[in-house]
């Protein structure tokens, strides 16, 4: 059975989906660190780890059977950058999950060791719907911003600058341009990638990260099946149709009619 990583950007369900990986219990899935925008490759306001250092700990995490102090050398890596004490996992499992946002940089580092890391399924997830990807980043932006200053009781409906939104919204299309390319020239390097939708597991989490497991080599019990069935904590930013939470949702619709697109 392979261990596997799933690149992705920020609101494309990676958290929901890890989180249900998390629960089968041959997986060992590392989590994110909470709250900070700092995913493996970025800290302190956006800047990137350099790319010896994101090597050193990623090589650290997947390569078998791995030196008998490999989490030391990953908490004196990782220290640099996090205050956080590093995720426990266990490396004996038989798969190591992680995922990260790959910044540019790292690239070169990255497409070399996972070509000739054949034991390491790569999964490179985004969204279908790039207006709704930005909804959720904008709505997200602002629900972060109103926690982070104390203001708890948070209004159902904001209002969308359509400016804002627009460069949000190019960001998001920027992102699927950036992740598709990202899975073509892994496949031609010779690392398999593999494309996935947030909206496919919406349809249907259950089948979505059947597939996953499929594609990592595991043959699915029924255990484990009951194990991906377990309810996980994380909740959609936006549960109810996007109308509810938008006071000029019809400048935002004239605007950007993709925002009504089914999700299916």
């Amino acid at each position: 059975m392979k261990d596997f990583i799933v690149f992705h950007a920020s609101n494309a369900g990676s958290s929901a989906i890890m989180q249900i990986l998390g629960n089968v219990s041959a997986l060992s899935i590392l989590p994110d660190e909470p709250i900070d925008d700092w995913v493996f490759v970025k800290f302190g306001w956006g800047k990137a780890m350099p790319a010896n250092d994101w090597l050193n700990i990623i090589k650290e995490i997947f390569d078998r059977p791995g030196s008998d102090d490999f989490f030391v050398k990953i908490e004196e890596i990782y220290r640099k950058y996090s205050h956080r004490d590093f995720p426990k996992f266990d490396k004996n499992r038989r798969s190591v999950g992680m995922k990260a946002r790959l910044h540019i940089q790292c690239i070169p580092e990255t497409f070399d060791y996972l070509k000739l890391n054949s034991n390491i399924k790569t999964f490179i997830l985004i969204r279908k719907n790039t207006t709704k990807w930005a909804f959720s980043t904008y709505r997200g932006q602002i629900l972060q911003h109103l926690v982070l200053h104390g203001k708890v009781d948070i209004a159902e409906k904001i209002t969308i600058d359509m400016d804002k939104f627009k460069q949000v919204k190019q960001g998001r299309d920027f992102l699927s341009d950036f992740h598709h390319n990202m899975a073509i020239l892994l496949n031609e390097a010779g690392a398999e990638a593999k494309l996935i939708y947030y909206e496919d597991f919406l349809r249907c989490n259950q089948s979505f990260c059947e597939d996953m497991l499929r594609d990592i080599g595991m043959n699915i019990t029924p255990e484990q099946i009951g194990e991906i069935r377990k309810p996980i904590r994380l909740k959609k930013v936006h549960s109810k149709s996007i109308c509810e939470y938008v006071e000029n949702y019809d400048e935002l619709v004239a605007k950007f009619p993709d925002i009504e697109k089914d999700d299916f």
